[in-house]
């Protein structure tokens, strides 16, 4: 844990007399966590973690972990064109090479 982490923890420790310093430390280490779930959500997948065992971790949906990862990559879906439906394939690859259509 870094030096930062800790010092922000300690902040959160005195959340009852002093709120607006705690909301001020859980905002930064909300960036924090946020940056350090994208590093690990894209290593579990370099790694060959599925979208479903990324998912159990994250107790969120397989989709949900597309979505995350589409985000990250920087092809998630934007609002400038609400009419634009996308079709995303979320299939784990065929081992054993073989195409999907």
């Amino acid at each position: 844990m870094t030096d930062t982490r800790r010092a922000l923890l300690r902040k959160l420790e005195h959340a009852d007399a002093f709120p607006l310093v705690a909301l001020q430390a859980l905002r930064e280490l909300r960036i924090d966590l946020d940056a350090m779930e994208a590093e690990a959500l894209l290593r579990a997948r370099e790694l060959g973690a599925s979208l479903e065992d990324i998912g159990d971790a994250l107790q969120i949906t397989r989709q949900g972990v597309s979505y995350k990862l589409k985000s990250l990559a920087g092809t998630g879906h934007h609002d400038d064109d609400p009419s634009e439906d996308e079709i995303v394939d979320v299939r784990e690859p065929d081992p054993r090479g073989a195409r999907r259509d």
